[in-house]
């Protein structure tokens, strides 16, 4: 599946890694895996986006707003993004961002995505890299 979802750091970060080409029904499985870890998250909840290997994505904002429900979440803390950013891809997350109220970042490095969320979030310092989960 083009579209990974597990936690980074459980009940608190959740990880999507990108993978070649997108499609929307990838987006709409992402959709129920992302509810699936909202049921039992604690607020508030950040998601980390390792778009590196991505590949094509649909463009259709509308669609895709109408597909990604959990955008509506109301304990979303920060969309961190980090890899090769295009210009259209860069555009499409932003639209999708701003329509869902979220606050997105984006990075070329993880390094940098983690030392931002961990700035940005002290409560998550207490996670060591032994409790993280890094894919």
């Amino acid at each position: 599946m083009p579209i990974h979802v597990d936690w980074y750091i459980p009940k608190r970060v959740i990880f999507i890694q990108l993978d070649g080409d997108i499609t929307i029904n990838n987006i709409h499985i992402m959709n129920q895996q992302l509810q699936d870890k909202l049921n039992v998250c604690e607020p508030l909840v950040h998601m980390l986006i390792d778009q590196s290997r991505i590949g094509r994505f649909p463009i259709n904002l509308k669609e895709i707003r109408a597909l990604l429900t959990v955008m509506r979440y109301e304990h979303f803390g920060h969309l961190i993004m980090y890899g090769k950013v295009s210009s259209l891809g860069e555009f499409v997350s932003g639209m999708v961002a701003r329509m869902g109220g979220l606050k997105l970042h984006t990075f070329k490095t993880e390094e940098n995505a983690l030392e931002f969320l961990m700035q940005q979030d002290e409560s998550l310092q207490a996670f060591t890299q032994h409790n993280s989960k890094s894919i």
